[in-house]
């Protein structure tokens, strides 16, 4: 459009980060665009990321801190500067931590963005642990968990970092096309990866859902028996010795006691536990372990 800068920038209306083309005319946002220079998005951006310049500028968007005149619910304001505003907190906070100690002050937000990291050094400095929020729930567990099983926090490669794209997918137990994370960006660039000439794809979800009508292997597993199947799979893959041993010697450690926890979980035992048949149960198997990369 004449007339109009284009700004590159990144989405912060989820955690998905998505790069985006900002569109800037008489200095103010006109529109949000996918940036497909980006490497991870390519180029995609969902309905609140096209939808953010309205957040930008929606007549109720807080611009200047207000304080309370009136009683609590009567929805009572007068705007102050930030001096005052950052006085009075400081001011209530001293106060607080004087007379009732510094754990006494908790502090609580919503799904986080980038200020988590700032509340808590905030809260560490005044003396509380007492800060809460959704990535406690969410985020933080599951870098704890990765970070115990895996030693960091594994990526998915179905994104194609370096141009290297998955043979073979498994999506277990998430209809991530339809309800995955970031807001479809997920589910956009595995969608992409699958439609690759002979990737293939094992699906494990008891809902027929669009990925599992489309899957090379749908397992249609009995609710609440995943941890059988994966056994079951690991008895397979063990057995037939289809892993990498270079890896497993390299890397690991345990990995007899695994080898003599799944014994009993042969195809035919797991297959009464979930419903499936033992030939699916190693096929798919099969498919997961010999499909590179």
């Amino acid at each position: 459009m004449k007339g109009e800068t284009v700004v590159k920038s990144t989405c912060r209306m989820c955690h998905g980060v998505c790069g985006v083309l900002v569109h800037i005319k008489d200095g103010k946002v006109v529109k949000v665009t996918g940036d497909p220079d980006c490497p991870t998005s390519m180029g995609y951006i969902c309905a609140k990321g096209k939808a953010s310049p309205e957040l930008l500028y929606h007549p109720d968007r807080l611009k200047f801190p207000l304080k309370r005149i009136g009683k609590r619910g009567e929805n009572k304001w007068q705007r102050i500067d930030w001096d005052e505003a950052l006085d009075t907190i400081a001011t209530e906070f001293l106060r607080i931590k004087r007379e009732f100690g510094a754990q006494s002050i908790g502090a609580t937000h919503g799904t986080g963005r980038p200020y988590i990291v700032m509340t808590q050094r905030f809260f560490r400095a005044l003396g509380t642990p007492n800060r809460f929020g959704g990535d406690h729930i969410c985020y933080f567990p599951r870098l704890e968990s990765s970070a115990m099983t895996c030693g960091t926090l594994p990526i998915c490669d179905y994104y194609g970092f370096g141009g290297v794209f998955p043979k073979c997918v498994i999506i277990w137990g998430c209809n991530i096309a339809e309800t995955g994370a970031s807001d479809g960006m997920c589910g956009y660039l595995l969608n992409r990866t699958l439609r690759r000439p002979g990737t293939k794809s094992i699906v494990i979800d008891p809902r027929k859902t669009s990925l599992a009508a489309k899957a090379d292997h749908w397992l249609q597993i009995r609710p609440g028996t995943d941890d059988a199947l994966a056994l079951g799979m690991l008895n397979v893959i063990i057995s037939e010795k289809l892993y990498d041993t270079d890896f497993v010697k390299e890397w690991t450690i345990g990995f007899n006691d695994l080898r003599g926890r799944i014994q009993s979980y042969t195809p035919e035992r797991v297959a009464e536990i979930t419903w499936l048949r033992p030939e699916d149960i190693q096929s798919a198997a099969r498919m997961y372990a010999t499909t590179k990369p």
